[in-house]
């Protein structure tokens, strides 16, 4: 497995896991084919199974790997089957958080009545990272500019992926 980013692997990224298979004694042994198996459980798929291509033996008898790149935020169970039983330490959690934003992305929401003048007028910014998730931490530098005389322009930062720009 690569490095774990704040909190969680980042969207996107490679993931490998490496299950060994032993037989009863504890020895390294080979599986037979199509006997290891691995399915993977995306957030909120309320328990639905995608099907992972089989585990591959990598770095000799015993030592397979099962590679993925999971892009939905949240947490995801990765389960492994050996003759259609988990094996030991299966299944595996891990969390996955979004990436950095892609402006292309990013929306923004405003209030449904028209700015007065004088008065705050908040226009909220939604982060969203290149696979759709909402970003759920600030520290992003968002900034906004407003025209004409004794225009101004406030960004705060919600740390939750969203910004509040009050124009005013």
């Amino acid at each position: 497995q690569h490095g774990v980013g704040a909190g969680g692997f980042v969207a996107g990224e490679h993931i490998i896991i490496k299950p060994q298979v032993r037989d009863r004694f504890g020895n390294m042994s080979t599986a037979p084919d199509g006997a290891l198996t691995a399915t993977h459980e995306l957030p909120d798929s309320e328990g639905q199974l995608l099907q992972l291509e089989a585990p591959k033996m990598r770095g000799g008898i015993g030592s397979y790997e099962v590679s993925l790149e999971p892009v939905k935020a949240g947490v995801h169970v990765v389960h492994l089957r050996l003759g259609g039983e988990e094996i030991s330490g299966s299944p595996v959690s891990f969390k996955v958080v979004p990436g950095a934003p892609s402006v292309s992305k990013c929306y923004i929401t405003k209030p449904s009545h028209q700015a007065l003048e004088k008065v705050p007028y908040p226009i909220v910014v939604t982060l969203v990272d290149k696979y759709g998730n909402q970003l759920d931490r600030g520290g992003v530098r968002v900034d906004a500019k407003a025209l004409g005389a004794a225009a101004s322009a406030q960004v705060e930062d919600r740390k939750d992926g969203t910004y509040l720009i009050n124009v005013t």
